[in-house]
Order: C-alpha cells, then structure tokens, then sequence
C-alpha cells in the first residue's frame, strides 16, 4: 500500500472525532442515562469543556491533513483551495461550538 490509503483514512479519522463530541453533547443526558462514559457526560470532570476544546484542536490538525493528497501527488490545486476554505469553515464552526456549547452550535459542527 501506498500513502494512498493512509492519508485518505487520516482525513476520515480526523473528520469523525469532531461530530462524534457534537452528538454527544447533544445527547449527553441520554448517554448518561444508558451509563455510557462518554466525554461530554463527564461534565463533573469538566468534560463539556473537554470535548469543546477537543473538537477545535481536532480541526486544527485536519488543515494540514488535508493538504496531503496535493503534497503527495493526489490531487491538484482546485482541491488543495477547497480543502483549506472547508477546513478553516469546519475550525470556525468548532470554535463556535466551543464559545456557545449550544445545540445549534453543535448541529453545526
């Protein structure tokens, strides 16, 4: 296997984990009540926190990912532009959801 693959599953890895804290804290009480030990619940450990300061840093690291496929040959230039303005619109979505912790916010991220 080449880079490939690696590059293209370090993009999905990468894209995953913000949504994922999203949900959670949208649904944070239904998983506390299923007794699931999810970061938004561990609001008492300063989890909400946590998962809000996670997703943007999260964003933070997937604007370099994202220009891999053009640094190794991949794609082109119209991607490498696309892919830097959804990465910075994605980090501006997290900060948001950082700064509000609203449902909204994270429907958003």
């Amino acid at each position: 296997m080449g880079p490939e693959p690696w590059v293209l599953a370090g993009i999905m890895f990468f894209c995953q984990i913000p949504h994922t804290l999203a949900i959670g804290h949208l649904y944070r009480d239904d998983y506390a009540r299923a007794g699931m030990r999810i970061l938004p619940v561990l609001a008492e450990g300063g989890g909400e926190a946590r998962a809000f300061r996670r997703s943007t840093t999260v964003w933070r690291l997937l604007l370099p990912v994202g220009l891999l496929p053009t640094l190794i040959g991949l794609t082109g230039n119209v991607y490498l532009v696309a892919s830097t303005v959804l990465a910075l619109g994605f980090l501006w979505t997290a900060a948001r959801f950082v700064h509000e912790s609203s449902a909204t916010a994270a429907r958003a991220c």
